[in-house]
């Protein structure tokens, strides 16, 4: 019997202070032939909206980590 591999793939953005282009990233990541199972952006203590553009993401499955 052949078995298959199971195969998971994982994208994980950090950012900084980059409200101006996260946007431009997960659209990029979530666009993708083979989407990731799961998107993790961490963020290193941003002040600007970044946390708000980030949290316009959460019914396409990312996940937030400040």
């Amino acid at each position: 019997m052949a078995s298959e591999t199971i195969v998971r793939v994982s994208a994980i953005i950090s950012t900084y202070n980059y409200a101006a282009f996260i946007r431009d990233a997960l659209d990029s990541v979530l666009g993708q032939t083979r989407p990731p199972n799961e998107v993790i952006v961490v963020d290193d203590g941003s002040t600007d909206e970044t946390a708000d553009i980030v949290a316009s993401y959460a019914n396409a499955g990312v996940r937030y980590v400040h």
